[in-house]
Formats: structure tokens, C-alpha cells, sequence
């Protein structure tokens, strides 16, 4: 006799007949949570994405899609905007209208580099003074830039005219509208200050519109505050991967083998002694409770990316004790992170780091390193999804769930595969899971009507001298099939209740698998040789 009581998924490594007993050879587009078997629902339509789509971002109500490999973060909800790199050369910031519809400008304010030149009144006397300009670039969102290569110094008398002129044009794409002037000034000296004493500094002048050229009149005493953009620096034209540190103002990305951080609440600028090196090119990069996860061509590290720990010299950085390098290329979302750390895929198998630098290859129960390389892994796509972790390639699509602490009905670790094949996937904040695929953008299990699934067990041993003659299902109504090792032998059968059933005869063999197809719900299975067996006794 043969009983299923509680339904499994697949071991792609593991033979057929080594399968546990609740084990599946085949387990497609079906639900495993509750222990039985039970369809997904289809996919919803939501919108068409852009011709060659291969990113998908939700953002709200508002559904993007770009032909590039694209990363982006929301950073916090008072700025009202999505910053985001790989769609050009350099990072940039985009404001959505109520439409949708992006504007993007380039990150951060460009730093004017000539100097302004001046046409002055020379003139000395207690009554003058000695001073120098600069300027910067304000953008829309009213950042401010580092300032210009300062002008020569002059001495003119308080309150006399001085021009300004040649100031440089702002490159395009920044959204650049002000710019700021700025003139030196020295505080008055009493003699008994130390003279390392800083007294000379740049303050603001006026904030105008852009223009080639500006008049200076103002008096001493009417000067504004203090520039203090002198530290602002761009972040790199290469960035990748750019992230929110949640529970900071600051944003991590990555170039080559560095690690970069913006100033905390100053996502246009990043500092060059923020920046940390590693021994390895980054592959990947996510952010997990204030820690950078980074995945390279060689080890895995963990960086520090703690709000008290800004400057370089205190951030911890953990590298995982073996070489796990990340071999994924040409897609985005080939690494996330999981509320477990984050996973992405080396040679062996999907591997997870957690934030304490500690790895597992999750994989490595259903899939051998030969197994997996079959699969192409370096064409992952993943994404996590209520318990569930879901991986595309380009050859196979499944879940597998990993998380038996939140969802207490998992208990088996169930792997099934999928027959959808989406270039990207994205988790809304509302938590939908939301897929890219043939230019659609989709809802996985929204749509109105059920998706039909497949579930064939493992190999149920007879011996060879007998032949099971009975079968019992609870169903709410599905095809069952009883599949033999020789081809045009199966039996065939709709059931739609819980009662026993005679097969017909099928010969003896070595092992015989149950099969079922369709929509209907089955809560257990039973096959045997005689109807008692499977009836307890009635």
C-alpha cells in the first residue's frame, strides 16, 4: 500500500527511488504551503512595459520599466523621489508627475570649475578691504554644489561695485536654476587670538537666477552665511546598485571594487573619504538592517553602513572566510535581500550571506554543483515573496520556500517549478509580487481564473508480484492518473469525491507513481491492492 498524507515538492538531485515519501518527481505551478495540493491563481495584466524591457520598478501605483539593467531606491518618503543608476552613464534622481511620467536629472549639483573674473575699483584705507568670489550651482531640489576655483584677490572699498563675469554655464541635466555668490571676509582681529585661528571665510553675497554676470554693492554687515559646500562631491559617474540605508539619510552604491556612501541627509554628495576599497571587483550590492552585503568576483563581505560610523576608518568590514564569488551577469535583481541576508548565485548553488558575514548554499539540498551549472545560473533573475524565494534562468523557473518562522504552515521546504519565465520581478510595498515578462507587466496570482497545475509522487514499490487494484483520494475534483514504468498502461480518471475506486488492470511492475492534473484541491491519496486496505475495512 501507498498513502501521501501530506504533499512534498522535487529533489531534482536526488533519485527517484531515495525520494522521502511525501516527495514529488514532478511538482509544476502548484501550492505546497498547507501540505496538500492547491492551484495559484493566473497572473493579472497591469501594464505594457517599454519595447526590450529587462527592468520593472513599482513605485506606488506607478509601474516602470527600462531596456537596461537598472537599480533604484526611494530613499525617504518626505523627498518624493527615485533615485536610480544604469540607465545612463551616471546616477540620477527621478520626480514622477501624477501621470507617471518621469523627469530625470543627473544626482547632485556639478561644481563650476573657472573662476569668476572681476572688474573692480582698486582702493585702500580703513574703509576697504581684501576680498576674493566664488560661486556654485543650485539645482531644483536646492542642492548646492562646491564651489568655483576662487577669483583673484582684490581690495575695494565697503560698499563699492564689483563685477562679476564669466561665470561658467552649467552642463545640462543637473536641473540647474540658481547659483550663489560668495566673497571672502575677515572677522576683526583683537591680537589675541591664536593665529591658527581661522577668521577669513567665503559668505553669501546673493542667490540669483543663472547668469553670465553679476554686480557685488553690498555692504559688509548685510553678508549671509557662511558657505559650507566646500566637502560636496558628486558621487561616481559609474555608481551601481544604489540603495537607502533604512533608519539613516544616506545612500550606498558601488564601483568596481569600492564602496561609496553619501553624506547622512545629503544624497547629492559623497564624500571621497566615505569611499571603502575591497580586494575583489563587486558584482552585487544590497542593504540589509544597516549593513552593505556585497558579493564580488571572489569573497563575499559585509560593510558597515551604521549612521554613527560615517567616516571611513570606522567601518567595519567582514569578508566571508571562503572565495564564493558571485558568477550572475546580465540581468537585474540577480542578487536581493531576504529578511534571512542576502542571496545571489555562485558556482554551487544559491548562496545566502547574513549580515554576521555567515553563508549557506541554500540550494545545495535539491540541486548538486553539476546539477546546478546545467541550469545556467548565471542567468539568474530572484525575488522574495511571502516565504517564498523565487529564481528564473534561462533554462528553469521554481520556488522554494525558506522562511518556517513566519509562515508556520511550512514545514517541508517545498520546491516546485513554475512555468512562467519573467526577466524581472518586483515586490510592491503593499507586497505583490509583480512580474516582467514578454513586455507585460503582471500581478502573479491576481487573475480571475485558477492556473492547472502538476504533481506526480515518487515511486510507490509493489515488489513486482502484486499490482495495486484500489485508489482513494479527498478531492474537490481533479484528473488522476496512475503512471507505470511502461508507456499506454496509465490509468486515467476524473475523481470528485472521497470514496475508493477500482483501477483497472495494469500489469505488475516494479514501482508505480500517482499523478494528478487540473484545479481541485487534494488533501491526501491513498493506493493499495485491495479496496479494505485503503478503507479501514469497509
Amino acid at each position: 500500500m501507498g498513502a501521501i498524507t501530506q504533499f512534498g515538492g522535487i529533489f531534482p538531485r536526488t533519485p527517484w527511488h531515495l525520494l522521502p515519501e511525501n516527495a514529488a518527481t514532478k511538482a509544476h505551478n502548484v501550492k505546497l504551503r498547507n501540505g496538500k495540493l492547491e492551484p495559484w491563481r493566473e497572473t493579472k495584466k497591469l501594464s505594457v512595459a517599454v519595447p526590450e524591457a529587462k527592468t520593472l520598478v513599482a513605485v506606488g501605483c506607478c509601474m516602470m520599466t527600462w531596456d537596461t539593467c537598472v537599480s533604484t531606491t526611494e530613499y525617504l518618503p518626505d523627498y518624493n523621489r527615485l533615485y536610480l543608476t544604469g540607465r545612463v552613464d551616471r546616477p540620477e534622481v527621478a520626480v514622477l508627475d501624477p501621470n507617471c511620467n518621469p523627469t530625470y536629472f543627473y544626482l547632485g549639483a556639478p561644481e563650476p570649475i573657472a573662476a569668476p573674473r572681476l572688474s573692480f575699483t582698486e582702493a585702500t584705507g580703513r574703509d576697504c578691504s581684501a576680498r576674493a568670489y566664488v560661486y556654485t550651482f543650485v539645482n531644483i531640489f536646492g542642492e548646492e554644489s562646491a564651489p568655483s576655483t576662487p577669483s583673484q584677490l582684490v581690495s575695494v572699498r565697503d560698499g563699492d561695485p564689483v563685477v562679476l563675469m564669466g561665470m561658467e554655464t552649467p552642463p545640462a541635466g543637473y536641473g540647474v536654476v540658481n547659483m550663489r555668490i560668495y566673497r571672502s571676509s575677515t572677522a576683526y582681529r583683537t591680537g589675541a587670538e591664536k593665529e591658527q585661528d581661522p577668521l577669513t571665510d567665503y559668505m553669501l553675497v546673493a542667490e540669483i537666477e543663472y547668469t553670465t554676470s553679476f554686480t557685488d554693492a553690498l555692504l559688509e554687515k548685510f553678508l549671509g552665511p557662511v558657505l559650507n559646500t566646500r566637502e560636496v562631491r558628486l558621487p561616481p559617474k559609474a555608481l551601481r546598485n544604489i540603495s537607502h540605508v533604512v533608519g539613516t539619510g544616506a545612500l550606498v552604491g558601488v564601483t568596481n571594487n569600492q564602496v561609496h556612501f553619501s553624506q547622512n541627509f545629503q544624497p547629492y554628495s559623497w564624500p571621497a573619504e566615505y569611499d571603502m576599497t575591497l580586494n575583489h571587483n563587486i558584482v552585487n550590492m544590497v542593504t540589509i538592517d544597516q549593513q552593505a552585503i556585497v558579493s564580488t568576483d571572489g569573497y563575499p563581505y559585509v560593510v558597515s553602513a551604521a549612521p554613527n560610523c560615517e567616516a571611513r576608518k570606522c567601518r567595519a568590514v567582514n569578508e566571508v572566510d571562503i572565495p564564493l564569488p558571485d558568477i550572475s551577469c546580465g540581468y537585474a535583481n540577480s542578487a536581493i535581500a531576504t529578511p534571512f541576508g542576502m542571496v545571489y548565485s555562485s558556482k554551487d548553488g544559491l548562496v545566502l550571506v547574513s549580515t554576521d558575514a555567515k553563508f549557506q548554499v541554500i540550494t545545495s539540498a535539491w540541486y548538486s554543483t553539476d546539477d546546478w551549472v546545467k541550469i545556467r545560473p548565471d542567468t539568474v533573475r530572484l525575488a522574495y515573496w511571502r516565504g517564498y524565494l523565487i529564481c528564473v534562468t534561462d533554462v528553469v523557473s521554481f520556488m522554494l520556500e525558506i522562511d518556517g518562522n513566519t509562515y508556520q504552515d511550512f514545514k517541508l521546504g517545498a520546491m516546485v517549478t513554475l512555468s512562467d519565465q519573467p526577466v524581472d520581478m518586483w515586490v510592491s510595498t503593499n507586497g505583490e509580487l509583480l512580474l516582467l515578462q514578454d513586455q507585460i507587466v503582471s500581478q502573479w496570482n491576481a487573475g480571475s481564473t485558477l492556473r492547472p497545475y502538476i504533481w506526480e509522487s515518487r515511486e510507490m514499490h509493489f515488489g513486482g508480484t502484486a499490482s495495486p487494484n484500489t485508489a482513494k483520494l479527498k478531492t474537490t475534483g481533479i484528473e488522476f492518473r496512475l503512471l507505470t514504468p511502461v508507456g499506454g498502461l496509465d490509468y486515467t480518471r476524473f475523481i470528485m469525491n472521497d470514496k475508493p475506486f477500482r483501477l483497472g488492470r495494469l500489469g505488475r511492475h516494479l514501482y508505480y507513481r500517482m499523478g494528478f492534473y487540473g484545479i481541485g484541491v487534494v488533501e491526501h491519496a491513498e493506493l493499495g491492492t485491495a479496496n479494505v486496505t485503503i478503507n479501514q475495512g469497509k
